[in-house]
């Protein structure tokens, strides 16, 4: 601008035209098409971000093209990820790769690349124990479903079978069926009981972001509730026909001792059930709207990465010790009070009573319960153990419940002998009529004996037994 004394562009553009200047990269002179036509100096920084003059060609240093991008700069010098040469001393260090040019780092098979610039590693992560159930277990669970199972369509179709004999018809065979449902119900709670699943998130151990990695976990979380509603539902059906059969016998036993005519009709004992299944389902549809157990996967071991390297996957909620209490106090009412009608019908005849088998029963589920629970407490963080008490528990409860009430029915009409099960199926009006005729037969001998004449006075007989007389002569 001083040599063209003017601040006019072609002014200007003509004094550089004609000129030339000495510069940092050494002397300038511009052509007819404004191109430097001298030779001039490239400088770039070396690893140690020194400057190196590239050209004219220096032996001691090479031009590096394309040059790396500031982000692959920082993680070449800065960063666990390696250094610029990528030697093989480098990619055997802890969190080391090749620096790509986007600053991550390029990793070896089975590592991540985490982080850019200089935070850019690779991280080795470590394969998690998911602590799932072994299908050993998961199929001992269905032979024992099974098993129950069968036993219960096996009772089901020989109780509609004979439901005409005389100790199905005394048995209440509408009762045998409401238990044989219960027990039944009681052994599906072993299926969803063994229904796991995965994450629902996963927590990046070095940003701290949270991933969502399935969502498929709502019928894991529907498997959580089904159990105690499987449970629940198949221990109140049981032990509330168990509960009304007996009240029903002890109704009518009772007004019978004292000369007072009643009629227990099936709504009657109905609204037994009905009431003892409302509010169980109650409790249970609250426990379900208010605070429903979900599938949790708790990471119970991390590597010193931060990474996953053990986890327990668990049905929780907030609190359920509420809901949990109020079915147990209910339930353990039933059964106490069970056990007391039990005890009050102990003298009645047994044909009509089964106090002693019920009795048998729910001593059998208090055992259960004592050993099962402290053991499922002690066990709880441990899938496999905890789904192997559980299913024993459902599996006994089921089991021992229907044995106890059906195995005597079955073996006193199956493998006692042939004149005791013929006997048992006697009518009323035939066993009064055995009686009299060996009471008759007792007397013809006391007279043979005695040579006294002797007479049946018909008159002081019951109506019932008179009419059987007429009809054995």
């Amino acid at each position: 601008i001083k040599k063209a004394d003017s601040f006019e562009t072609t002014d200007v553009a003509q004094v550089l035209a004609d000129g030339s200047f000495t510069s940092l990269y050494g002397e300038v002179r511009f052509n007819e098409i404004g191109i430097n036509s001298e030779v001039h100096l490239l400088v770039q920084l070396d690893e140690e971000f020194q400057p190196r003059i590239v050209f004219p060609a220096q032996p001691e240093y090479a031009l590096v093209y394309p040059m790396p991008t500031w982000a692959q700069r920082d993680c070449l010098k800065l960063s666990p990820c390696g250094s610029a040469n990528s030697s093989t001393a480098a990619l055997s260090t802890p969190y080391a790769g090749t620096c790509d040019a986007d600053g991550t780092c390029g990793c070896k098979v089975g590592q991540v690349s985490v982080g850019i610039g200089q935070s850019a590693a690779c991280h080795s992560v470590p394969e998690v124990d998911m602590n799932y159930i072994p299908n050993s277990l998961l199929i001992m669970g269905y032979i024992f479903f099974g098993i129950s199972a069968l036993t219960s369509i096996f009772f089901f179709c020989w109780t509609t079978h004979f439901r005409e004999r005389s100790i199905i018809k005394k048995s209440q065979p509408i009762f045998l069926h409401l238990v044989n449902l219960g027990c039944l119900v009681i052994a599906l709670a072993i299926i969803p009981s063994g229904i796991q699943g995965g994450y629902d998130t996963i927590l990046d151990p070095v940003f701290g972001t949270s991933t969502e990695v399935s969502t498929n976990l709502h019928n894991v979380d529907a498997a959580c509730m089904a159990t105690p509603w499987l449970f629940g539902l198949g221990f109140s059906l049981t032990f509330s026909a168990l509960f009304a059969k007996v009240w029903r016998i002890r109704k009518i036993f009772k007004n019978a001792s004292n000369f007072n005519r009643v009629m227990v009709m099936p709504k009657d004992v109905m609204q037994i059930m009905v009431g003892v299944l409302g509010v169980e389902i109650i409790v249970l549809l609250i426990w379900q709207l208010v605070d429903p157990l979900v599938w949790v996967r708790t990471i119970t071991l991390k590597s010193d990465l931060g990474y996953a390297v053990e986890s327990v996957g668990t049905c929780q909620n907030g609190n359920a010790i509420p809901y949990v209490t109020a079915l147990g106090v209910f339930n353990l009412g039933i059964l106490m009070y069970s056990l007391w009608l039990c005890y009050v019908t102990r003298t009645l005849p047994s044909e009509f009573n089964e106090s002693k088998w019920i009795t048998a029963s729910v001593i059998s589920i208090f055992q259960i319960m004592i050993l099962g629970i402290p053991v499922m407490v002690i066990v709880r963080d441990n899938p496999s153990s905890n789904y192997c008490v559980r299913v024993c528990v459902f599996f006994l409860m089921s089991m021992s419940t229907m044995l106890f009430i059906y195995a005597p029915k079955f073996a006193k009409m199956h493998i006692a002998k042939e004149s005791e099960a013929n006997a048992s199926n006697l009518t009323e009006a035939e066993r009064i009529t055995q009686r009299v005729l060996a009471s008759q037969t007792h007397g013809i001998s006391e007279t043979a004996r005695s040579s006294a004449p002797i007479e049946t006075n018909q008159e002081d007989m019951p109506i019932d037994e008179e009419n059987s007389i007429k009809r054995a002569n």
